[in-house]
């Protein structure tokens, strides 16, 4: 065959299918028939009134209506009439089915839509559409497959969400377009919007999305959401029901920093630092498994795996985390918290509110998470080594059950019950051979201190908004035993020694300290009693009585000073009881003022004697048996020795 006879054989046919077409094409696509008959179906399909302004058709250069100012009305209920309005509404013609009597959409376009998305109290929802009488309708025959689209684009829309009365989430598409084969096959989808004027950039494809929204159903898909510093990605067999049933797919966070994303969505933050989260995710009944978890946020990271449960009358979980080390402060700073501000002087917490409502968030689900950190830098600079914890969640109420963790040169455990509803934590802790000289130093308090190897025993329940709120209402025993340790203060050597010697010719440079202990039964953040605090050094012994309280964060304890049995005779001698007082941060030790008339007579006393009276009381000192300072806070009335 010649190829130029071949070539005039196939024009000559084009032209006859286009006028034979052309001749067929008056009676069904007649604008008044059609606009009738597009009303038509909305009631009966949709249960919804559709209203056209005007529809008017061209052929050429492709069979295409052109509507303007048309609304598709919203159910009775809402508080917008109109679902649905576009100004301008294009609507492109499939050309061999017309060619045949057959009326079937190929490409919808919508420009300037207004679109009012409303839920009622009841949880029914505007755009939920529903044949007249509960059942589809017979599709007029004349109607053919018009509603099967293979494109859709919308451009300069504006979409309102209110998911309940009082709220309006305003998005406004500036382009979207929607590609498919027939039956929903094929899909791709490219959207560029705004939400409260940040932009999104989404991208995805489908292969099959004709069961959306079935039981079940899932597909392979991509999908691409981009916010410019954060873009987050899914690919694999995506679920097309809220059940996940099916699915099988990968999942990632790249941002520099989320602020433009939660920007996006109405959440004002501050910076953050980059952040990085992949994951893998798979469905297999009724049971939802996440792989590989890896977060990295700044210089943190953090990695584990977890189940989840979403059926059922509460969703269940459990999670397993890991991470080498973790700086508290740094970490909350790089997810966008501001710094705290130094805290005054004289004061020992902040009273900043805590994270309550995120443990209320949790009410109708239960959960248990395991948790191992090789370190942990607390905010207060104590570091934490390989810490572990049991955590279990019972809705609002979170239980710590166990916690372990190496510090301050020993180790602690116990369990931790939070109550998100009351804001009520009770603490349960043993700790043994914790160095208070780790504690000052790691607190960048102190460096004078050495040794002081601790016991700690605490059963304590306290309610708040803030840790300065819970401190001010602990309550239970608190009980502390610390061993041998050494302050290497000049200036309290030379007072000891002359407390002991009248010399400070004595001192030897610091307080020797053979033990310290303490039995604080608190109430309401306050520990008051009699001999509550003792100490005992190389040369004396105090057993202190007054309060501590968390209320106005100071402290009142008084007691006398005594030489330790055969020590001879010092300023303790006469002098009254030793005062420590004031705010915590900042104690102060002196003589208390209010004895002060008792020891001018006992030094009076003295001279007149020759310091024979000085003399006397040294031997009773001497010859009676007085109590170890240590032991004697462990009362029967007192909490236990940790």
């Amino acid at each position: 065959m010649n190829w130029r006879r071949a070539s005039l054989g196939i024009a000559g046919a084009a032209v006859v299918v286009i006028v034979a077409g052309a001749l067929a094409l008056h009676a069904p696509v007649d604008p008044a028939r059609l606009r009738a008959q597009a009303i038509d179906m909305a009631r009966s399909k949709l249960s919804r009134d559709l209203a056209i302004g005007s529809l008017t058709f061209k052929l050429l250069p492709r069979p295409t209506f052109l509507a303007e100012d048309v609304a598709l009305a919203n159910p009775p209920w809402a508080k917008e009439r109109t679902l649905i309005h576009a100004d301008h509404v294009s609507a492109r013609l499939a050309l061999l089915p017309l060619l045949v009597g057959m009326v079937r959409l190929q490409r919808l376009a919508l420009d300037g839509a207004q679109v009012n998305l409303e839920v009622a109290p009841d949880g029914a929802a505007s755009w939920d559409v529903r044949p007249a009488g509960g059942s589809a309708a017979p599709k007029p025959a004349s109607a053919g497959d018009w509603l099967r689209l293979n494109e859709l684009e919308v451009s300069n829309a504006d979409i309102h969400y209110r998911p309940k009365p009082g709220v309006d989430q305003p998005w406004h598409v500036e382009k979207a377009s929607v590609e498919s084969s027939l039956g929903l096959r094929n899909v791709r989808v490219d959207a560029r919007a705004t939400y409260r004027r940040h932009p999104l950039h989404a991208t995805a494809r489908f292969a099959d999305l004709a069961s959306f929204g079935a039981p079940g159903a899932a597909t392979e898909a991509a999908i691409a959401l981009d916010w410019g510093k954060t873009r987050v990605s899914a690919d694999g067999r995506l679920p097309l029901h809220r059940d996940l049933e099916g699915a099988a797919f990968k999942a990632s966070l790249e941002s520099e920093s989320l602020e433009d994303m939660l920007a996006f969505f109405g959440v004002e933050h501050r910076r953050t630092a980059p952040l990085r989260v992949h994951a893998e995710l798979s469905e297999s009944h009724g049971e939802v498994d996440v792989r590989g978890l890896d977060v990295t946020l700044g210089k943190h990271r953090m990695t584990g795996d977890a189940q989840v449960w979403p059926a059922g009358a509460k969703p269940r979980f459990a999670a397993r985390l890991q991470s080498d080390r973790l700086d508290w402060v740094r970490a909350l700073l790089d997810a966008g918290s501001a710094p705290y501000p130094p805290l005054a002087p004289e004061e020992l917490f902040y009273d900043r509110p805590f994270a309550w409502p995120l443990l209320v968030a949790m009410k109708g689900k239960e959960g248990t998470v395991d948790v191992k950190l090789g370190a942990v830098l607390l905010r207060n600079g104590v570091e934490l080594r390989n810490a572990t914890a049991h955590a279990v969640f019972e809705g609002d109420l979170l239980h710590l059950k166990p916690f372990t963790a190496e510090l301050l040169g020993g180790s602690a455990t116990g369990a931790m019950d939070f109550d998100g509803s009351r804001k009520q934590v009770h603490v349960d802790v043993t700790a043994k051979q914790m160095l208070l000289e780790r504690w000052l130093r790691e607190r960048h308090r102190s460096n004078a201190f050495t040794g002081g190897p601790m016991k700690i025993r605490a059963v304590v329940t306290a309610t708040g908004n803030s840790m300065k709120q819970l401190a001010a209402s602990m309550t239970g025993p608190v009980s502390i035993a610390m061993g041998p340790g050494l302050y290497a203060s000049q200036v309290a050597g030379d007072w000891e020694a002359r407390m002991v010697h009248f010399s400070k010719k004595e001192s030897t440079g610091g307080i020797e300290f053979e033990c310290v202990a303490a039995a604080l039964p608190f109430v309401n953040g306050r520990a008051k009693g009699e001999h509550i605090v003792g100490a005992r050094s190389r040369e004396s012994r105090l057993l202190t009585s007054g309060d501590i309280d968390f209320r106005s964060e100071t402290l009142d304890l008084r007691g006398a000073v005594q030489p330790k049995p055969d020590e001879g005779v010092g300023l303790s001698t006469i002098a009254g009881d030793i005062m420590i007082a004031g705010p915590m941060r900042k104690m102060k030790v002196k003589l208390d003022p209010a004895s002060t008339p008792g020891v001018i007579a006992k030094a009076g006393a003295a001279i007149a004697t020759l310091g024979l009276s000085a003399a006397a009381s040294a031997a009773a000192n001497s010859s009676t048996s007085r109590p170890d300072p240590c032991d004697a806070v462990f009362t029967p009335q007192h909490p236990a020795r940790p």
